[in-house]
Formats: C-alpha cells, structure tokens, sequence
C-alpha cells in the first residue's frame, strides 16, 4: 500500500451528533445504565492499572531517589575496591 493511496487506508470514523445523541438516549431508557458505567470503569482502570506507577516513575522524586541509589552503589563499589586494594598493599609491605 502506497502511501497516498487515501482510498485504502482504514481510518476510524467520528460519530456524528445524532448517533452520539442516539446512544445517550439508548443509555438512557435500559435500566441497568449503572452496571454497564461499572463494566466500563473496570475496563478501563484494568488497561491502566500500570499508570500510577508510569507517573510515579516520571517525577522528580523518583528521579532524585533513582540517581542517589545508582550513585550510592557506584561509590560504594568504587570505596570497596579501593580498601581490598589498600589491604593488599599494606600486607605486601609487611611481607
């Protein structure tokens, strides 16, 4: 498919004001309007049950926590290596 082929790409379609009026009207007269508002907000919270998460992860708390963590073990590892190379240094001139 090319890309200008417009007569071949499959967009999806606004619904007009009559066909939105039609079902609110349609929600409207069933009974069971609630349950079908429930059924909805589940489904839409089960889709986006990661996001607090993805917004928790986006903020500048979380990045000061991340970057303190990472430079925590970075330094950490650094300091250990640099005593484990001390000791040996010191034993060495012991010897």
């Amino acid at each position: 498919m090319l890309l200008f082929d417009e007569d071949k790409k499959f967009k999806k379609s606004a619904l007009t004001d009559e066909e939105k009026t039609a079902v609110v009207d349609q929600l409207i007269e069933e009974n069971d309007i609630k349950e079908q508002l429930d059924s909805g907000v589940d489904r839409i919270l089960l889709y986006h049950r990661n996001t607090k998460l993805f917004l928790f992860m986006m903020t500048g708390p979380f990045l000061v926590i991340l970057q303190t963590v990472k430079y925590i073990l970075k330094y950490g590892t650094l300091y250990y290596l640099y005593r484990r190379g001390k000791a040996a240094i010191e034993e060495q001139k012991e010897d």
